[in-house]
């Protein structure tokens, strides 16, 4: 979520797609760091704005997102998610 903070491009590889969203080399303890990092930033956005403030992210179409409309939107992606993590765990059919 960034309503008024600058965020850095994403950087495109032929080998993760996205440098530094998937890559095998990070440890899973830093990966949750910095998850817990993020989800501490976007727990200060929401304290200190309005739900009907909108975007403004350069790269997007932030503009026209509230951060009730970007809340909503990553409920439905955490979902998703999450979702196909459940079904990866159930093709190895030792969950029921």
């Amino acid at each position: 979520m960034t309503l008024s903070r600058e965020r850095p491009p994403l950087v495109a590889d032929e080998r993760t797609q996205l440098v530094g969203w998937l890559n095998q080399q990070r440890a899973l303890a830093q990966l949750l760091d910095e998850f817990e990092a993020q989800c501490a930033q976007s727990n200060e956005i929401v304290a200190t704005h309005s739900l009907d403030d909108v975007g403004k992210h350069p790269d997007f179409k932030a503009a026209q997102a509230t951060l009730r409309w970007m809340l909503i939107h990553m409920v439905e992606e955490t979902a998703r998610h999450v979702g196909h993590l459940d079904a990866m765990r159930r093709s190895d059919a030792l969950v029921y």
